[in-house]
């Protein structure tokens, strides 16, 4: 319990009784609990005071001892340092006190100025102000400390102010640099500017303006990654104080080699497509220099009365069953009324060899000298070449396609044009007539061996059945086709069906019905007439 509560508890304490006095009188209960709590309160008064004073005193014990205790300490540090025990420290003394208490050399110019504020007389400093001393050596050693701070602060000032006037004068020869590149790129872009217009077909130096463009855009670039490299050196090993004026820098420099990349982009863009209709104009003028190759060797068959294989046969001089480069040039070079480029035939025969091939194969030249015909009225196939001595091997249909490997020849007995080959739609062999007698067109030449079109909606499926077989894709009217394997008739339903890969969609390719049995056609040929003259 506390004091209070103790209080509180005791009973009251019994009034005197006067020696035959009546009891006393009953009082009001309030009354009487005033009456105590009156004297709890001066109890608790009388409690606190006495506490207070205890605490006081007990305080006041202890700070003397702790008085005594620390002044006896000093005295003994006092007592270690005066030598030569005269209760006074000297000079020399305070010195040694100074280094062996606060680690720290005191200046001799400041000891006099210590003794004579302190010492008695020229004496040193007594033992009564061994305080007052040590106070005074605490403050030198702090004001030399300070000064240590600031001369140390004032020094590394300096070489921060020297560091940066050095950074100074290096992002300036950088800043200079980049208005060089500036320069470079502005003269890159004028270079390039011919080739800026949408129709490249109407400037006829492209080649000159693209080589003089791509030889300046690499020598620009080398000089764009020259000022990255510059612009990263400058924040290699900075100072602390210096990272964040550095970084403003860079990132100012920075910004402007990204404006220069993006003009040089602009550059490399017009330069690929420069690239791209140099690459186009080759492709075309390699296109019709085979186109006029092709038609001059056709054209020196029919007149020598050559098949395919026969041409094939006489350019092939080396008969390594290969036409090599030196062949095909010395050959078509030596075609009459034809006069081609050997650099170009060159170029040509790679392109007519394809990628990694230095021969034509038999098959390839084959295929180059065929000519493709369109089934323009209905017409025989023969086994011989005039009509009246073979023997007829099948009706050729309307939109057939006719592959002829020889001809067209003259038969001299009826005035007609025949060609030898067979038919794509199932292989059938023999002679056809390509132009009547008067003039009438049975077979219709073409640029190559045509495409079928989609007419109607269907499925391209990946089996030969029409049903049950994993669909490819849906097709559409007006997709392309070019055939694979050629008219396959379905028995169960009478269809006719051809194995076709979808144009310009390599990777696409199945089954398609070509033509129902009541004889629609869900697909069209699509022919481009071969220019002849």
């Amino acid at each position: 319990w506390s004091i209070e509560q103790g209080l509180l508890a005791a009973p009251p304490p019994a009034e005197d009784a006067q020696p035959g006095a009546p009891p006393p009188s009953a009082r009001e209960p309030k009354e009487e609990l005033l009456k105590y709590q009156s004297r709890v309160h001066s109890c608790l008064k009388a409690v606190v005071t006495f506490c207070t004073t205890v605490q006081d005193v007990h305080a006041k014990a202890v700070k003397g001892a702790r008085a005594s205790k620390l002044t006896e300490q000093r005295s003994l540090v006092f007592d270690k340092y005066d030598k030569d025990k005269d209760g006074k420290l000297s000079g020399k003394e305070i010195a040694m006190y100074a280094m062996g208490e606060f680690k720290f050399g005191i200046a001799e110019a400041l000891i006099p100025k210590i003794l004579a504020k302190l010492a008695d007389g020229n004496g040193g400093v007594p033992k009564s102000k061994f305080q007052p001393l040590r106070v005074a050596v605490g403050i030198a050693r702090e004001e030399e400390a300070s000064r240590l701070r600031r001369k140390k602060a004032e020094e590394r000032a300096k070489f921060i102010a020297d560091k940066k006037a050095a950074l100074q004068a290096d992002i300036g020869k950088v800043a200079d640099f980049s208005e060089e590149v500036d320069a470079e790129v502005n003269a890159a872009v004028a270079v390039a500017k011919p080739m800026f217009c949408e129709d490249l077909g109407s400037i006829p130096t492209v080649p000159e303006t693209l080589k003089a463009s791509e030889e300046k855009l690499k020598a620009v670039r080398q000089q764009v990654d020259r000022l990255r490299a510059q612009i990263k050196a400058l924040s290699a090993d900075v100072e602390s104080e210096l990272a964040a004026f550095v970084a403003d820098e860079c990132r100012k420099l920075s910004a402007k080699t990204e404006v220069f990349e993006k003009r040089l982009s602009q550059v490399e863009a017009v330069a690929e497509k420069g690239r791209a209709h140099l690459a186009n104009v080759e492709k075309q003028e390699l296109e019709k220099l085979g186109l006029d190759v092709v038609r001059a060797l056709k054209e020196h068959c029919v007149a020598k009365k050559l098949s395919v294989e026969d041409c094939f046969t006489v350019a092939d001089a080396d008969k390594d069953g290969k036409i090599g480069q030196a062949d095909f040039l010395t050959y078509v070079s030596a075609l009459e009324s034809q006069s081609f480029d050997s650099e170009r035939l060159e170029k040509l025969f790679a392109h007519f060899a394809g990628d990694g091939n230095e021969t034509i194969s038999g098959e390839a030249f084959q295929r180059l000298l065929v000519t493709y015909y369109r089934v323009a009225k209905d017409t025989l196939v023969t086994s011989e070449m005039a009509i009246k001595g073979g023997k007829t091997v099948r009706r050729l249909d309307v939109d057939e396609v006719f592959e002829a490997c020889e001809g067209p020849i003259k038969d001299e007995t009826n005035g007609i044009f025949r060609v030898r080959g067979r038919a794509l739609k199932d292989g059938c062999q023999g002679w056809a007539t390509e132009l009547g007698n008067t003039g009438g067109v049975f077979l219709e030449a073409g640029e190559d061996r045509g495409l079928y079109e989609v007419v109607r909606p269907q499925v391209l499926s990946s089996g030969f059945e029409p049903t049950g077989t994993p669909p490819v894709r849906m097709l559409k009217p007006g997709d392309k086709l070019d055939v694979l394997d050629w008219d396959k008739e379905h028995e169960g339903s009478g269809m006719v069906r051809i194995r076709a890969k979808l144009v310009g969609e390599d990777r696409i390719s199945g089954w398609v019905t070509k033509m129902l049995q009541d004889e629609t056609m869900l697909l069209k040929l699509v022919w481009r007439p071969s220019k002849k003259a």
